[in-house]
């Protein structure tokens, strides 16, 4: 088992100017903490189970991407704001891919540019989701692809 942090947690960065004066203020709240598997590709059975051996679990569509992947299948649903069209539109205070984008640009963080896993609502389709554009693809289940499992 992982250690889960307990969430949520409110950050607030401040820069300062010579004379040690605040001159921008910028807050954040810590909703759900990720990790990811690195360049470990498996079924999504066995990153399922990974994710479960660590106390997390798959995320679902909504909580890496806002695109409108309605039309990929009636179950996917993207987070609010939802985008026009089936890739994220960028937002601060929103999701994974969302808000941080390309994840493989992130120097040293073990990002892949590629496909990761994801689940509708109720748990019983998969899906996959750029890393790069937060596009949304219907899953083959025994397609391998990377993981992020997440909490709560």
């Amino acid at each position: 088992m992982l250690s889960v942090p307990s969430l949520r947690k409110v950050f607030e960065l401040e820069g300062k100017d010579s004379l040690g004066s605040v001159v921008v203020r910028y807050g954040f709240e810590l909703k759900q903490w990720l990790v990811h598997r690195g360049n470990k590709k498996d079924t999504d059975l066995n990153q399922s189970t990974w994710c479960s051996s660590l106390g997390y679990h798959v995320p679902l569509v909504s909580d890496l991407t806002n695109s409108n992947c309605t039309s990929v299948d009636s179950l996917c649903q993207g987070a609010t704001p939802l985008s026009s069209v089936n890739y994220y539109q960028r937002q601060i205070g929103s999701v994974f891919f969302t808000e941080w984008g390309r994840m493989n640009y992130y120097t040293n963080a073990g990002f892949v540019s590629n496909y990761y896993l994801a689940t509708d609502a109720t748990g019983s389709k998969q899906f996959m989701i750029s890393s790069n554009t937060g596009k949304t693809y219907s899953s083959r289940v025994y397609s391998q692809k990377y993981a992020l499992c997440i909490v709560p």
